[in-house]
């Protein structure tokens, strides 16, 4: 009911919280600091406002919003039986937003359906502004040093988890095309627009997460699109989509695999065994390595590219490129792409444009440009097959997922009832590595990258099976498996999490626990009217 308290004690905390909604989801994809100001002016409006009795029965009756804090209190409890105390009390600070947030959100009225939209519009036209940004650092227009297409990323967030934020902004924007129909047809044009440079962004980052997910979730709408009574023509269109789609991306990879293993026969009986200047080349036939369909330990002399090389470099030869990778081993890659040989020859076939690249860590002539998938493609499955044949996965991506996932599998089976406790994974980490020999140097022995063994390892099988009841409990019982907004979002974080530490990192907790929370409990349109008289008073 309509709280008796002055206007102005309900109406200055209910501008605060809002002024906090909007600074925390301008924020998340641009700001740090935003987004913990945008925090800090939730919990002010939160205290501001009191009548903590009524909030206190009203939360403890909301059975979704207690178990999404129980994950925070299950970490509180993880300290019980943690040794290192420091890296615990860090770990319970960064996880703040997974108790905070559902705990305001759930506890204020819904807000009215255009407040709640125009909340959205704002995280979209700051993911906007973010592509802006990094286009115009990739183009030179802001000068930053781009040695990996990861680099555009000036505010300090990764590229997987802004991926994430294009996918949900894209998802966001169909939905308001869905409800408002009644939208002119300038605002529609622009906003399909804006879905299209949305869409390139995620092809310029090369985020295989971002696309794959994107991928995913549309196939499932499209399966449950064609399963509606509808017209049939548009129920077979939906149908057809669905196949297609999943259909022309196998084949896509599929053929970039093939491009990637297509060889340029060479008789290995009659390679010549001098260079034009007479030194001694290297052929290493038993190593089948290949760029773009040559093979790379032929033809290597490296007296002569180490000479060569540091005639036109500043970088020495037997130093690291700026992707921290052995620049020989970046340089022989790209000479081979390139069809070169590797000696002095090869050397001076070589640009400056080439020198750049290769000083920059790029291994090979294509992987250079904009949207350019096949190339990200073709680095993965070099990555593979390096690591395969027992070659150092440092600096590469994925094969470092592999030694991370393969750590926190060993502690998880280790600490399998328990865990670890909250703030002992990085130690156990630390050990697991060294127990299975990794060859990651120090400094990239990381977390797990997989949530799911990160909240195995730190709080055993039960902690696993609470975590993914949180996952799943709330949207069953707020009946949200049919909330177009709130599945994307879930079926986004779900998978991401199989890739990424997403609740290890402030970004990552803030973007969880934020949607989380606000698709469940901010607004609610079976409970709500779009005048917002009743949303200016707390329950009472």
């Amino acid at each position: 009911m309509i709280s008796t308290r002055p206007l102005t004690q309900i109406l200055i905390p209910r501008n605060l919280y809002l002024l906090g909604l909007v600074l925390l989801v301008t924020g998340m994809p641009l700001s740090k600091f935003m987004m913990s100001l945008g925090q800090f002016f939730l919990a002010a409006a939160f205290l501001l406002e009191g009548n903590f009795k009524t909030k206190t029965q009203w939360f403890l009756i909301n059975t979704p919003a207690l178990v999404l804090c129980g994950v925070y209190l299950m970490h509180l409890f993880g300290m019980i039986y943690t040794s290192d105390y420091s890296d615990g009390w860090r770990d319970l600070r960064i996880k703040l937003p997974l108790f905070v947030l559902p705990l305001i959100i759930a506890s204020y009225e819904p807000l009215t359906r255009k407040q709640f939209e125009n909340i959205l519009l704002l995280f979209v036209a700051a993911v906007f502004s973010g592509t802006v940004i990094c286009l115009a650092v990739l183009a030179g227009i802001i000068y930053h040093p781009v040695t990996d297409i990861r680099d555009m990323f000036i505010f300090h967030i990764s590229n997987i988890r802004f991926a994430l934020f294009v996918c949900l902004s894209i998802f966001i924007i169909i939905y308001l095309l869905y409800q408002h129909t009644e939208y002119n047809r300038i605002k529609k044009i622009f906003l399909t627009l804006l879905v299209t440079w949305l869409l390139v962004f995620l092809a310029v980052m090369e985020s295989v997460t971002g696309i794959f997910i994107l991928i995913v979730i549309t196939v499932i709408f499209l399966i449950y699109y064609a399963m509606k009574k509808i017209k049939w023509w548009l129920r077979l269109l939906a149908f057809v989509l669905a196949i297609a789609l999943p259909v022309m991306t196998y084949y896509f990879v599929k053929d970039t695999i093939k491009e990637f293993y297509s060889n340029n026969p060479v008789d290995l009986n009659t390679l010549e065994k001098t260079t034009s200047h007479n030194h001694p080349y290297t052929h290493t036939v038993k190593d089948t390595q290949t760029e773009n369909g040559h093979l790379i330990w032929i033809y290597v002399c490296e007296p002569e590219l180490k000479e060569g090389w540091n005639k036109v470099s500043s970088f020495s030869y037997d130093s690291t490129d700026l992707r921290g990778q052995e620049l020989r081993f970046t340089l022989i890659r790209y000479m081979t792409s390139k069809g070169l040989r590797k000696d002095a020859d090869g050397m001076e076939a070589l640009t400056g444009k080439d020198v750049h690249a290769i000083e920059n860590g790029i291994a090979n002539v294509d992987y250079s440009g904009f949207i350019n998938l096949k190339a990200r493609i073709h680095e993965i499955i070099w990555e593979y097959n390096n690591y395969k044949e027992g070659g150092n996965p440092t600096g590469h991506s994925v094969m470092q997922r592999v030694e991370f996932w393969q750590a926190a599998w060993g502690v998880f089976k280790e600490h399998f009832w328990k865990g670890v406790g909250t703030g002992d994974l990085e130690n156990a980490y630390q050990k697991e590595y060294k127990k299975m020999n990794s060859q990651l140097d120090v400094e990239h022995r990381l977390r797990a990258h997989n949530q799911y063994l990160a909240i195995g390892g730190a709080f055993g099988v039960f902690g696993l099976m609470y975590f993914l009841l949180s996952l799943i409990y709330p949207m069953l019982s707020r009946k949200k498996v049919y909330n177009f907004l709130y599945i994307t979002f879930w079926i986004t974080a779900v998978l991401s999490m199989f890739a990424e530490d997403t609740l290890e990192t402030q970004a990552g907790v803030t973007f969880f626990a934020f949607f989380n929370s606000f698709y469940l409990f901010a607004y609610d349109p079976e409970e709500n009217n779009d005048n917002g008289s009743e949303n200016t008073a707390i329950r009472e």
